[in-house]
Order: C-alpha cells, then sequence, then structure tokens
C-alpha cells in the first residue's frame, strides 16, 4: 500500500505540483510581444463572425495578467502551444500553393510570409522566455526582502 502512494507521488502528483509551482518572472516581455498578434487575430475573428472582442479577449487578458503575477509552466503552455501551433498551420497555407501550382511569389505570399515569420519570432521569444525554477534568492529579491 506505501509503494502504491509512493508511486502515485512519483509519477502523478509531482510531475503536476511542478506544472502549478511559481517560476521566475524573468520572462514577462514576450508576453508583451505575444498580446498584439493575438488581439489581431481576435478583432478579425469577431469580425468575421460577429461576437464581440470582450467575450475572446477577458479571459486571456486575465490569464495573462495571472502569468506576469504567478508564472508557471502550465500558464507559459497555455500561450506558447497554441501559438507554435498557429504558426504551423500558417506557415503550412503559405508554402503549401507555392509547392502544389508552381505559382510564383505574389504579394499576398510575401505579406502573409513576412507575417508568419514574425509570429515564429514571437514564438521564439516566447520559448526563451519560458518559466524556469528560481532559487531562494531570486524569490527573496522578486518578494522585496
Amino acid at each position: 500500500m506505501n509503494s502504491d502512494k509512493l508511486q502515485f507521488n512519483r509519477f502523478v502528483a509531482t510531475p503536476c505540483r511542478s506544472l502549478i509551482r511559481r517560476r521566475g518572472r524573468r520572462g514577462w516581455w514576450a508576453y508583451i510581444l505575444w498580446l498584439p498578434f493575438y488581439l489581431l487575430f481576435v478583432a478579425l475573428f469577431a469580425q468575421l463572425t460577429g461576437n464581440s472582442v470582450w467575450t475572446l479577449v477577458g479571459p486571456v487578458i486575465a490569464l495573462l495578467v495571472m502569468q506576469w503575477i504567478y508564472p508557471t509552466v502550465l500558464g507559459w503552455a497555455v500561450f506558447f502551444l497554441p501559438t507554435v501551433f498557429f504558426t504551423g498551420v500558417g506557415a503550412f497555407y503559405v508554402i503549401w500553393p507555392i509547392i502544389s501550382s508552381q505559382e510564383r511569389w505574389s504579394a499576398r505570399t510575401l505579406i502573409s510570409a513576412s507575417f508568419v515569420i514574425v509570429l515564429g519570432g514571437v514564438c521564439m521569444a516566447l520559448f526563451i522566455a519560458r518559466p524556469r525554477r528560481c532559487n531562494k534568492a531570486d524569490e527573496t529579491r522578486e518578494a522585496g526582502g
């Protein structure tokens, strides 16, 4: 019975705790780079569907503020993984017409490609600014002590 609890702690509880443990706050700047792209896509999506912009922006802004105050790996993943997925899909939609139909680079393709490249840069910034474990000295300094 005791070994079952030990295995549960080792394989389930410890990884889950590490996802929500507070990390260092050095990567706040990457979220500022991410925010304009999100707001642009929300505005376009709201115009396309007729939804209110605030219904889409409100929860994400709350998560963003929480991530600035109490950075966690789980919070970072909420922003990073969809952005990487969207960048990959965007790259596919830029590259596929060129490969499949031997189409030349048009102005629309160049604008789309440059947008995907900049969004890839935002993904790299989010990756570089991922939350890392902070030692006790960093926690004391951030707490103001």
